[in-house]
């Protein structure tokens, strides 16, 4: 991050993606969230579906009928079986059925019938970041990548008051035992 605070886009090679919905807002979204090695898969309007940097490894897809599913991040899970849960699946909502079932670290993204869905696990390890860019939601996996195109900035202040204080060797603690407080 710059010194004024202001959000990066992600640097070349490092992992990010980017859900937009099937409008004909998103692919001016999609170039304003794009790096110069962004990848894209798309909606079946042609639209942009997903968008980022990935490896193979770690992105699995497939649709059945109007339903898109995305399995991103380390999931024993094939596009095969993935196409089966997607010709079954009636209701993003019911995606937390499939994830329980699968092992692994991943964000599950679900697109059925002009209806999205993102989740990521239930240990908080994998997040789902949101913001309006230019009138869309998107979600990603980094709140940085949608801030950015927003213009957003680091507030220092409200994430100085977040921080816990610094502490150093030899501080004492001000009427409080076992806390060390600088200055």
């Amino acid at each position: 991050m710059p010194d004024g605070g202001t959000l990066n886009r992600p640097h070349h090679g490092e992992a990010y993606f980017v859900v937009l919905p099937d409008h004909e807002a998103a692919p001016a979204v999609a170039a304003a969230l794009r790096t110069a090695t962004a990848r894209a898969i798309t909606h079946a309007s042609g639209r942009p579906w997903l968008v980022g940097h990935w490896s193979d490894e770690e992105m699995t897809v497939a649709e059945a009928g109007a339903t898109r599913l995305a399995v991103i991040g380390r999931c024993a899970i094939d596009a095969e079986r993935l196409a089966a849960e997607a010709s079954r699946l009636r209701d993003p909502a019911h995606l937390d059925q499939l994830a329980r079932t699968l092992p692994g670290s991943f964000h599950l993204v679900a697109a059925l019938d002009g209806r999205l869905r993102v989740q990521g696990t239930a240990s908080g390890l994998r997040l789902v970041f949101h913001a309006r860019v230019n009138g869309l939601t998107v979600a990603s996996d980094r709140a940085d990548v949608p801030a950015a195109a927003t213009g957003a900035e680091l507030d220092v202040r409200r994430l100085a008051v977040r921080l816990p204080p610094p502490c150093c060797a030899g501080c004492g603690a001000r009427g409080r035992p076992g806390v060390r407080v600088c200055g």
